[in-house]
């Protein structure tokens, strides 16, 4: 069973073609790795070189039933998040969710990041609700993605009451919302965000800063 397992592994490492990926797919039925979640995550990275086949991608990782784990799925949206057509990204999460399979703490920040790159306000602000219907809110490295997200997408209410509603704040999350706010102009607001610092800046903070105070003559 390795060395078949190894066999297949270097046929999707070596694959090019959906009709590839296709042969590969029977095999891994025939085979019983069709469950196997590395094999599954290796599968998902092909698929992510190929958007064009994202219904089937889905339905390829859905066969493997709901045990496998979420390490599949989110492998699949991080490489749609990554491509040059992030929207497929969210249309697989709109999969999960619709299946009834349980997103986690690494799939809200990927579908976060395609919603930056195509400016999907809407798509982050449902994204944004179901964070906080699971119980994810609290989570820092979500909250960080939701930060960003509000912060790019430049609606500084969202990303407000986010950053107040933080328990806990790190570098991260105090630099997210200063940079955005010089991206957009307002510099006075990055100053002013800067001098309640609580934690250490690092060097994108002082850029952000500097960049501020240039602006305003300080």
């Amino acid at each position: 069973m390795q060395f078949l397992k190894l066999k297949i592994l270097n046929s999707i490492h070596r694959c090019s073609r959906i009709r590839s990926i296709k042969e590969i797919h029977a095999q891994l039925i025939t085979s019983g790795l069709l469950h196997d979640e590395f094999v599954l995550s290796k599968v998902s990275e092909f698929f992510g070189k190929h958007v064009g086949f994202v219904d089937y991608a889905f339905d390829f990782l859905n066969q493997s039933g709901l045990h496998v784990g979420t390490l599949p799925y989110n492998t699949l949206i991080a490489a749609y998040a990554n491509s040059g057509t992030p929207k497929a990204a969210f249309l697989v999460y709109g999969r999960i969710v619709g299946s009834g399979l349980v997103p986690d703490m690494y799939t809200f920040p990927m579908v976060l990041k395609a919603c930056n790159k195509f400016l999907g306000v809407q798509e982050g602000k449902e994204v944004h609700g179901v964070v906080v219907k699971m119980g994810f809110s609290c989570d820092l490295y979500v909250q960080n993605s939701l930060l960003h997200f509000y912060s790019v997408c430049c609606r500084w209410g969202g990303a407000g009451r986010v950053f107040d509603e933080m328990l806990v704040r790190d570098v991260v999350s105090w630099t997210g919302l200063i940079s955005g706010y010089v991206r957009t102009g307002l510099f006075d607001k990055a100053i002013a965000l800067f001098l309640k610092m609580d934690v250490v800046p690092n060097v994108a903070t002082f850029v952000s800063v500097l960049v501020a105070c240039g602006r305003t003559g300080i």
